[in-house]
């Protein structure tokens, strides 16, 4: 052996090359400077989707790659998507902003709510419910609210 060696560490990329799963996502966002703030400081973003939503994200460059079940591969993509929207239109992406997204998946896993109940849930979810006080904008978090 020389006196310099090599130390391979294995990455999260490599786990999924050595899987047979071909099953993935790509998602291309344009603004670089808005996908750092969607992933947050240290990919936390990105982890806790990850965690909630038991769906692998590798990022490269300005692409996001999804790894898992095609259910959950389509919530992340969705959550992504809507808090990309969300800091394209200006607006600051808060814990609180990650979690309503997160919740709103992991709610319609848990509960089995009638065909009305989810048209009510839509017809809200495609509107723009906020408040503008002089401080900031409120929005709900939860489906309840």
């Amino acid at each position: 052996m020389t006196g310099k060696e090599l130390l391979v560490i294995p990455t999260t990329a490599d786990k999924i090359k050595n899987k047979e799963e071909k099953d993935q996502t790509n998602l291309k966002f344009s603004d670089n400077k808005l996908l750092i703030d969607l992933c947050g400081e240290f990919d936390k973003n990105l982890a806790e989707i990850e965690q909630k939503l038991s769906v692998q994200i590798v990022r490269r460059g300005n692409e996001l790659n999804l790894f898992g079940d095609e259910i959950s591969r389509a919530h992340g993509k969705a959550t992504l998507e809507a808090l990309y929207t969300r800091l394209e239109a200006g607006k600051s992406l808060d814990t609180g902003d990650l979690d309503r997204e997160l919740r709103q998946f992991i709610d319609l896993k848990e509960m089995d709510y009638s065909s009305h109940a989810t048209e009510q849930i839509e017809m809200f979810k495609k509107s723009n419910l906020e408040i503008k006080t002089r401080k900031k904008t409120i929005e709900p978090r939860t489906n309840a609210q």
